[in-house]
């Protein structure tokens, strides 16, 4: 019955909303002919995006979205199924950031460009700046599995001369990653691998956290979308009515957890 609903899903939104994607994209061509040609000129400074409430109204809840790897270069190019990692995750960045916009929230990403290389400390510092409620951090696995999973850190780890993060940034990330996957697996477009420890990926085997969790000040949480290699997930993430659904489903996700939000958590800063 979930796998039917899905398939008549994806085929309407295949239908009516790929051209959307092709609007999306339009400033940030992403063939494989552009990938590996020089970046263009980009602004350092991150781009804030909100339907910001009146001043003397709350705050919105910041959100920075941290799209994973960058196109053209790193491990995140290898391509399935038509589509990169660098590419599936840049597009969902724009298209959730845009979601989250348009739900009132303040959002800012990492980095402004496709083609912007940035290192993990440099952009748990723009998250950290931006006293970000949530710092999400997109990417997709490989491997003999199907699903998706949140990663949190649940214990400080070290990266070079850096202790990190906070253990009051470690409880509320790992608050947040449950709270959402309990609402992202009730009608979530591929199955829950649940959350999970930092602790069970490679580098947070070495150091006891992801390098990005190190220097994070705010509540961070890293989210493998799916596995690029799999027969369901691959064509799923590669498709444009897939990555809708998904975005769809993760911005609602975050809207439930924190629309009933009436003050910040400590990990966050405060209203």
């Amino acid at each position: 019955m979930f796998k039917d609903k899905i398939t008549l899903t994806l085929i309407i939104l295949n239908i009516i909303l790929a051209a959307l994607v092709g609007i999306l994209l339009q400033p940030y061509p992403l063939s494989s002919g552009n990938i590996g040609e020089s970046a263009p000129v980009v602004n350092d400074e991150p781009e804030h995006h909100s339907d910001a409430a009146p001043e003397n109204g709350p705050s919105p809840i910041k959100i920075c979205l941290d799209p994973g790897h960058t196109i053209g270069t790193g491990n995140g190019n290898r391509s399935y199924f038509g589509e990169s990692e660098s590419e599936i995750v840049w597009i969902m960045t724009l298209m959730l950031e845009s979601k989250l916009t348009e739900l009132g929230y303040e959002v800012i990403k990492t980095r402004s460009d496709p083609y912007q290389e940035m290192t993990l400390p440099e952009r748990s510092k723009i998250a950290n700046n931006f006293d970000a409620d949530l710092l999400l951090s997109l990417h997709c696995d490989l491997g003999n599995q199907s699903g998706y999973a949140f990663f949190v850190p649940d214990k400080p780890g070290t990266n070079e001369d850096k202790t990190g993060p906070p253990s009051e940034v470690s409880k509320r990330s790992r608050e947040l990653a449950e709270q959402l996957d309990r609402e992202i697996k009730q009608v979530g477009p591929i199955k829950s691998r649940g959350v999970k420890s930092e602790e069970f990926t490679y580098a947070g085997n070495l150091q006891g956290a992801l390098t990005i969790s190190i220097y994070a000040e705010v509540p961070i949480i890293t989210l493998e979308l799916g596995f690029l290699d799999n027969e369901i997930d691959g064509p799923f993430l590669a498709s444009a009515a897939g990555k809708i659904l998904w975005v769809e489903t993760l911005a609602q996700a975050i809207n439930e957890v924190f629309k009933d939000s009436g003050a910040r958590s400590e990990a966050s800063g405060k209203r």
